[in-house]
């Protein structure tokens, strides 16, 4: 969070399996704070559950990648989509 607050990026890469708190936690903290909450988070996990997928979404996720079902390649250029 501090770093986002300090650096301000275009996209935050998020995963939802996180060592303190669960990644949707982090992504709610986000889109709360007023300072980064336009800041576009695409969530990457292995959770390839629907409703973790439409949880994402909820929270306001521009994307949900679930790692196991893309590979580095293509996920540099749906990155790259996000930014230009």
């Amino acid at each position: 969070m501090k770093a986002m607050s300090a650096q301000r990026p275009d996209l935050a890469l998020l995963d939802i399996i996180l060592p303190d708190k669960s990644g949707f936690e982090l992504m709610a903290e986000i889109k709360s704070d007023p300072q980064i909450s336009k800041i576009q988070v695409m969530i990457i996990s292995n959770l390839g559950q629907e409703s973790d997928v439409a949880k994402g979404k909820e929270l306001g996720a521009v994307d949900y990648v679930i790692k196991a079902k893309i590979s580095i390649d293509d996920l540099v250029t749906k990155v790259k989509s996000f930014l230009n």
